[in-house]
């Protein structure tokens, strides 16, 4: 992977975590692709506005349904909750963090969970997504975090492959490359989508990701996006059987607003990969190490 040890760096992978098996399993994936990179791992976990909200209401009861009591909801009691829930998150990253063998953080944000995780992926090199989680059997109608599922680790399907979107937008060279280092790190299949408006743009596009990649282990497919709407993307990931799906920051998937659409439709993972312009980068910037 000559490209991979000269190109765009990525220093930080975050995952947004809550208390689902969902979020467990996002945090190894995310962490699988911090070690490839020896990036620093980061956990982000939301305080939904709207639930301290709907504990504001004097109308706001919880039922519990092994003995069908009900007990009064405040905001101090939700606040403990969600601050209890949030250290065991952190403690679970740092000791996942300690076992790969990389530097790790962890903070708390409060506010819409969409607007904040889109917040937060102009704030990180990579943010990890998928379907909504649940916290708990508590609160189990309120959605509070946006968590990944297991992306794909060694002993999956051998026909299980790590996606990515590539076409001409700027900086999805970076996007490529994450891929093929994740892809590698858990010996599966790398699916290329290509996103080219012709034949013959798409066969150049093909031989540019080639080049990019150079010497690959894994197994590599390029499968055509026949358009640009969400339900082309789910039949490409769904056909290539992907794990996860590596997209650029600036992707109208992204860009567009038809994210949060996709992830209500599949259950595969997406890494967000911000755009970042070549002149940020300093000359002697280390590359990605191999």
């Amino acid at each position: 992977m000559n490209a991979l040890n000269t190109e765009t760096i990525i220093r930080r992978v975050a995952v947004a975590l809550d208390a689902s098996l969902a979020s467990s399993q996002a945090l190894q994936a995310a962490a699988e692709l911090a070690a490839s990179l020896q990036a620093e791992l980061e956990g982000i976990f939301i305080e939904d506005i709207n639930l301290i909200r709907l504990a504001e209401l004097p109308f706001t009861r919880e039922i519990r349904p092994a003995s069908m009591t009900e007990e009064t909801v405040n905001v101090q009691r939700m606040e403990q909750e969600l601050r209890s829930l949030a250290r065991q998150e952190q403690q679970k990253l740092e000791l996942i963090a300690r076992e790969k063998g990389i530097s790790c953080s962890f903070r708390i944000r409060r506010g819409q969970i969409k607007a904040e995780l889109m917040e937060a992926v102009a704030e990180v090199d990579v943010m990890t997504l998928c379907r909504p989680g649940y916290v708990s059997e508590k609160f189990r109608r309120q959605t509070i975090g946006y968590s990944l599922r297991a992306a794909a680790f060694p002993g999956q399907q051998a026909r299980s492959s790590v996606s990515v979107i590539f076409g001409r937008a700027q900086n999805e060279k970076r996007a490529l490359m994450a891929a093929a280092r994740l892809a590698d790190r858990l010996d599966l299949g790398l699916s290329i989508l290509v996103t080219g408006d012709s034949d013959a743009e798409t066969d150049n596009l093909q031989r540019e990701a080639d080049t990019i990649l150079g010497s690959q282990t894994q197994r590599v497919n390029f499968i055509r996006l026949s358009g640009n709407q969400v339900s082309d993307l789910v039949m490409a990931t769904a056909s290539s059987n992907s794990q996860v799906l590596l997209v650029n920051s600036n992707n109208s998937l992204v860009a567009g607003g038809q994210l949060w659409h996709y992830l209500e439709q599949v259950s595969c993972p997406v890494l967000i990969v911000r755009e970042q312009a070549a002149d940020r980068e300093s000359p002697g910037t280390p590359s990605i190490p191999a």
